[in-house]
């Protein structure tokens, strides 16, 4: 009897296969051979992966108080994954594929964990502005807002499949919190409340129905101590800072009352906009749906927008996409009426209530996890839980393509593609263009070690650890 052959796959899915590829392909490209020119990476998160891995040294570098404090105190898991990359491939470059690897991996993940097309999910996480400038970056917001996006899915699914959530999924759960809360101090009350859901979940998972055998008790209490070793890990930087600081956040500023823990730096106060004393949810609101300067389209999306006024601190996630995304989501949950669906609701609720009253929550690059979960959601119900309800076609996975498509083409087009296409533009070409000569050579031939605070953030440029040649110590001097 002859078998039925596989039905042709559809046109436009072979289309948006061959777009993913090729946008992952050059977004790779481009993450491995174009230097990231950005503050924070120049200012500490390449000299402190320099440092982890040996490519600097105390006796090599000299950093200020401010940074000084900040590699004592800093989560800096996602620091020492660019060391790495810096360390196996001899590349400073090589810093930003802890960015888009961060992106692959969560791409499979979906694919894996909840069935969604890798092709499918890349258009549309990569139509976010945000999503796709940290792709290529080798800032860590991204990897750490992935990390927590991997810890939320995995307790939605905890909650929705108990019975299906096995050993693997356990991991994935702590191997998430655990990036996130090493990699950036403002996601360890996030990662903290979420913790408080899905561990107690655990816990009666696995006494249900059990009944008592011989040597539980020991069976229990080693069980008990990985449980409390893994959330040690988890902690770890927030634990170390209690112990050696006093001060779960260091250097950050914690006031309880009238009692303030040991701090070095306070928290940034959210600017106001003109004319209005504004809570920070409904800040938060503004910035997601970019009401400044332009309602729902603010087209001068930039990677690090940490100015005065208000409006240039806005945005990221493109306000027109964010409003397409929640409205798809009310209409898939009224649409598919199921025990997940109430779930997923009530962790969406849940998670957004508490990301918008989160410190500097109108600076989305630090809580990208909200945009990347908003629409992993949607992702997971079009193309899973959508097969059990009959729905409008306006609802189906072919209306998230289309969607996605026409944001990603907008983005792409107002940042000149500059985000998804390799520059060729290297450390020696950035080096060429900002290192004074003079200076260099200067300190190199021992007359002095001192590079005035005018070169901030690109004094590391002249670091022995990007100039081998010799061996000395370089720090900043002198005012701005």
């Amino acid at each position: 009897m002859k078998q039925s052959s596989k039905p042709p796959t559809p046109i436009y899915q072979l289309a948006l296969r061959y777009t993913a590829v090729l946008l992952l392909a050059s977004i790779g490209l481009k993450a491995i051979v174009d230097v990231d020119k950005n503050w924070d990476v120049w200012s500490y998160h390449m000299p402190f992966a320099g440092l982890l891995w040996g490519m600097s040294s105390p006796e090599t570098i000299l950093f200020d108080t401010d940074i000084q404090v900040r590699f004592e105190g800093f989560a800096i898991f996602g620091e020492f994954l660019q060391g790495f990359f810096w360390f196996i491939t001899g590349r400073f470059e090589s810093g930003n594929l802890v960015g888009f690897l961060s992106l692959v991996l969560y791409l499979y993940f979906l694919k894996t964990r909840f069935n969604v097309p890798i092709y499918l999910s890349a258009i549309a996480l990569l139509a976010v502005p945000l999503v796709q400038m940290h792709a290529v970056s080798s800032y860590v917001d991204l990897p750490s807002s992935l990390a927590v996006a991997v810890t939320i899915m995995m307790t939605y699914r905890l909650y929705a499949r108990p019975d299906e959530f096995g050993r693997h999924d356990l991991y994935l759960l702590f191997l998430g919190s655990a990036c996130a809360a090493n990699m950036r101090l403002k996601l360890i009350p996030i990662i903290f409340i979420i913790l408080c859901f899905a561990v107690p979940k655990l816990i009666l998972h696995h006494y249900r129905d059990r009944k008592p055998e011989a040597g539980d008790k020991y069976v229990n209490f080693l069980k008990l101590s990985v449980l409390c070793a893994a959330l040690a890990i988890v902690f770890a930087t927030p634990i170390k800072n209690t112990l050696i600081n006093g001060n779960p956040v260091y250097p950050v500023k914690i006031q309880i009352g009238s009692i303030t823990l040991n701090h070095y730096e306070s928290m940034s106060k959210s600017p106001q906009i003109p004319g209005q004393n504004t809570p920070r949810p409904v800040f938060w609101l503004y910035s997601i749906f970019e009401f400044l300067p332009m309602s729902l389209f603010f087209r001068d999306w930039v990677i690090n927008a940490w100015w005065v006024w208000a409006g240039t601190r806005f945005g990221g996630y493109f306000g027109a996409y964010v409003l397409f995304q929640l409205i798809f989501f009310v209409g898939l949950v009224r649409h598919i009426k199921s025990r997940e669906t109430k779930i997923i609701s009530v962790i969406f609720i849940t998670m957004t209530l508490v990301t918008s009253i989160m410190p500097a929550s109108e600076f989305l690059r630090y809580y990208m996890y909200w945009m990347i979960v908003l629409i992993s959601i949607n992702l997971y119900l079009v193309c899973h839980l959508s097969t059990q309800s009959s729905l409008p076609k306006f609802l189906s996975p072919q209306s998230m393509s289309l969607a996605a498509c026409v944001a990603l083409l907008i983005v792409i087009t107002f940042t000149k593609a500059a985000y998804v296409s390799p520059r060729f533009y290297s450390l020696e070409d950035f080096s060429q263009r900002m290192v004074r000569p003079e200076l260099l050579s200067s300190i190199q031939k021992g007359e002095g070690g001192c590079v005035s605070r005018r070169q901030i953030p690109y004094f590391y440029l002249y670091s022995s650890a990007l100039n081998p040649q010799l061996k000395y110590q370089v720090s900043y001097c002198g005012r701005f």
